[in-house]
């Protein structure tokens, strides 16, 4: 299936948000990586015209992931975007809504891209819909039905040539974390039962009262001091936690931003560039065959 071709793609990014990479991972270059690889398996059996609306489809989606979360690439990802290797001055947050449109369930390619789209539209795709979820629901329900699948996507297989992740490995270290824990709470009670019983088999020491005659006279309250010695526990161990609380950050205008960074160094709009993939003529996309 094309949609399989792109799992790659899509196991990259959805990793992002909870394992983000370090510095000496490159998850841009791991994109364009995985994206021509995607595209070469692709080409077997479809026409290039099918392939490289996949693709954008998928660039789309990854972009606007990326830009998403909050991590160390964000900003040369936005300085950089997938969608700048397209150069017909189409956003792919209005072109992709623009081709699924016209997309018929009467072609196979269409068929295959609808898989693609509805994967992309499941995985959280919301272009110029971004701050508007209802019209974005009804996007994808049109989609689906048109098509005869459900709205909400299955849950994502891995791809049949990448080892599957073990999921033990990805909570050894909260495991350990806990088991730590556990373990420490143990020994401190322990620590603290022998300490009381410690104390209270020792001897106890008799309260002493020290009276100090002021003179002759008979004694008064005043005149009188009362010292009280006995034993009392010392603390031996100070438990403290601070609890640091995390902001969470604002989700950011990634549509407005690939707009603002698009619009700079792009040529012209896409209602006068008959070479982009979303215009309304179905013959003047680039490769594609009606």
């Amino acid at each position: 299936m094309l949609r399989d071709c792109f799992g790659p793609c899509f196991r990259l990014m959805l990793r992002l948000p909870d394992s983000p990479p370090t510095g000496r991972t490159d998850v841009r270059l791991e994109a364009e990586r995985l994206l021509e690889e995607a595209g070469r398996l692709a080409l077997r059996g479809r026409e290039a015209a099918t392939v490289e609306t996949a693709r954008r489809m998928v660039e789309a989606w990854m972009d606007e992931t990326a830009l998403g979360i909050a991590w160390e690439g964000r900003a040369a990802w936005l300085g950089n975007p997938l969608q700048r290797r397209w150069r017909t001055g189409r956003r792919g947050g209005d072109w992709f809504f623009d081709e699924i449109r016209h997309l018929s369930p009467h072609r196979a390619e269409d068929a295959e891209l609808a898989e693609v789209a509805l994967r992309c539209l499941g995985f959280g795709f919301r272009g110029h819909f971004y701050n508007d979820p209802t019209g974005l629901g009804l996007e994808h329900r049109a989609l689906a039905e048109r098509f005869g699948c459900t709205a909400v996507p299955l849950p994502f297989p891995p791809a049949p040539y990448l080892p599957r992740e073990n999921r033990l490995f990805r909570h050894v270290g909260p495991l350990l974390t806990g088991l730590f824990a556990v373990l420490l709470l143990i020994f401190w009670g322990i620590w603290q039962h022998r300490l009381n019983r410690e104390y209270t088999g020792s001897p106890q020491v008799p309260a002493v009262s020290a009276v100090h005659p002021a003179s002759d006279s008979p004694r008064t309250d005043g005149a009188r001091s009362a010292v009280s010695l006995s034993p009392r526990p010392s603390t031996i161990i100070q438990k403290g936690r601070e609890a640091v609380g995390s902001k969470k950050q604002p989700i950011p205008d990634v549509y407005g931003e690939l707009r603002n960074r698009l619009a700079g160094r792009t040529p012209a709009p896409a209602s006068h560039d008959p070479g982009h993939p979303g215009a309304n003529n179905r013959n003047t996309t680039p490769g594609r065959s009606s």
